[in-house]
């Protein structure tokens, strides 16, 4: 496996790619999200590439793309804590493995991989099952409860990074 940071010059080329890879990732538990929900995932990731601190990790196997993660730095996660005395963090935006290549450590590695050069503090949202918020707690997350997201009716999970892992 090969992980990379890629640049803005560099991700032009992955669309067709990550519209692949999103529709099989999210199709399964928890998310059930139809296929054409990743045109949308993948659209609002192309939305972000000009934020302050995108970056980018994806792996790659023999057969293509097994997954990315990216993040930036923004004020929304920071904004749905009060208790918290910061107005921005680096955002865990998404994190996607193909289901072929799941159980391989993979997402740990992109995990990692990302936030090794991300600023501090950092947050995330993320879909309220207890498996993947139990997963994020291994990983060193801390979890602050659950928000709604404001101007939706969705409610999430809202964690922070504690920088330590319980591996």
């Amino acid at each position: 496996m090969i992980l990379e940071d890629l640049s803005c010059p560099e991700i032009d080329g992955l669309r067709e790619e990550l519209i692949a890879l999103c529709a099989q990732a999210f199709a399964g538990e928890p998310w059930r999200e139809p296929p054409a929900r990743a045109v949308k995932v993948v659209d609002r990731f192309y939305e972000s590439l000009d934020r302050p601190g995108f970056r980018l990790t994806v792996a790659r196997l023999d057969d293509g793309l097994a997954g990315f993660a990216y993040g930036y730095v923004d004020s929304f996660c920071a904004s749905l804590d009060p208790s918290r005395s910061f107005g921005e963090a680096f955002e865990l935006v998404e994190l996607a493995v193909s289901p072929l290549h799941q159980g391989r450590g993979i997402g740990r590695k992109l995990h990692d991989a990302l936030l090794a050069q991300a600023p501090s503090p950092r947050m995330l949202l993320t879909h309220q099952a207890l498996d993947l918020r139990s997963l994020y707690a291994r990983w060193g997350w801390r979890d602050l409860g659950d928000v709604v997201i404001p101007g939706s009716e969705s409610t999430l999970a809202l964690m922070m990074s504690t920088g330590v892992s319980l591996r």
